[in-house]
């Protein structure tokens, strides 16, 4: 059994000196079609080359459209125009799914950089993952990155340092996007790696909407920010085009999501990294409740005998509060079938373990 319980502690501030991050996603830069904005893509490179004391700027993926030849010479060309105020900082790219299609991973490789890259120095430590399928909208990890980052990421000489780790595609679902069909497919893997190993800071585009996560454990908090678009028509709901500013001072985080057309509605979002030691749990301490949560029980008239068996066996004798039978999975033999498995499960749990049952509505399977 694996018990977690903890409070909050205020360890020494991770960052030595302040950095700026500065993101921008998803340009989708192409010469035909309606989905490069040009005019806001101009507009926008002429704000973010003004801004001062960035150390860094990430471009999270979808340089190009469809990943042509054409499109990413045209794309290179528009990015001429960066040129920051701020002493020697570079732009690092990601690759997105739209510039791995048409074989245009290899085109990314030859004339933008590498796939996968890392960005180090005495303070902070970026890494950034290719998180595409060729020709395919989802994104994926794969198990064998998983693990190399998690080596990566759990280095001694990095115990100590703000790590974030970034990728095009959103690791959970985003709100305000429509349909959720093109996260990750190895996400929870993924999720639980970060967590256990301590990462600070998640960083993908892909959905056009900016929105900003906190996720906790029981050793830290961990958060995972969705940059908008910069420069696509495709926009959702009410975020056009947008630009962020993530300043880390220590462990305080500050979140602006600036418009690139409209500076007036800028969202400006103020986090701190929370850390927790583990609580020793007494467990001879009398809980106020307690509440067993099942699952799947997919009953059915074959399976009375080990339903009785189960009812008996796992409740009677620790004292339940409440059952709470979640997507209870029923096999339908017709009404009178339905209301009598109903009838036992109140009656059973009523009769011999004196705890209200609560049944949430699952899957009905016809026979």
């Amino acid at each position: 059994m694996i018990s977690e319980k903890s409070f909050k502690i205020n360890p020494k501030e991770k960052l030595e000196s302040k950095k700026r991050l500065v993101i921008i996603s998803d340009t989708h830069i192409t010469r035909s079609g309606g989905a490069f904005n040009l005019h806001a893509f101009n507009v926008g490179m002429e704000k973010i080359n003004k801004i001062k004391n960035a150390s860094l700027y990430l471009h999270l993926g979808d340089i190009t459209h469809m990943g042509t030849l054409l499109e990413y010479e045209y794309a290179l060309e528009q990015f001429k125009k960066f040129e920051p105020v701020s002493k020697s900082p570079e732009m690092i790219f990601l690759i997105g799914n739209h510039d791995a299609m048409n074989v245009g991973y290899l085109l990314f490789e030859e004339m933008v950089g590498t796939r996968h890259y890392t960005y180090e120095d005495d303070d902070i430590y970026i890494y950034g993952i290719d998180s595409t399928k060729p020709d395919l909208p989802g994104g994926i990890i794969h198990h064998s990155i998983i693990e190399s980052v998690r080596k990566k990421l759990e280095k001694p000489e990095r115990e100590h340092k703000f790590k974030v780790v970034c990728f095009h595609h959103q690791l959970i679902p985003i709100p305000n996007t429509g349909k959720e069909r093109s996260a990750i497919d190895d996400s929870g893997d993924m999720l639980k790696m970060l967590l256990e190993a301590r990462a600070d800071l998640v960083l993908n585009g892909h959905r056009h909407f900016s929105n900003l996560y906190t996720v906790s454990s029981s050793e830290k908090d961990l958060f995972i920010f969705n940059a908008g678009t910069f420069c696509c028509n495709k926009t959702r709901y009410r975020e056009l085009f947008t630009y962020s500013i993530i300043d880390i001072d220590g462990n305080n985080l500050n979140f602006k999501v600036i418009p690139v057309l409209d500076s007036n509605s800028q969202r400006e979002i103020l986090r701190e990294v929370n850390y927790y030691i583990p609580l020793q749990i007494d467990k001879k301490q009398k809980p106020i409740a307690r509440f067993i949560q099942i699952s799947n029980s997919l009953v059915s008239e074959r399976f009375e005998s080990n339903f009785n068996s189960w009812i008996s066996s796992e409740f009677v004798s620790i004292g339940t509060n409440v059952i709470i039978g979640m997507n209870s999975t029923i096999l339908s033999f017709g009404i009178e079938q339905d209301n009598f498995i109903l009838r036992k499960i109140r009656v059973e749990s009523g009769v011999l373990i004196g705890a209200k049952c609560v049944l949430l509505p699952g899957t009905v399977m016809e026979q």
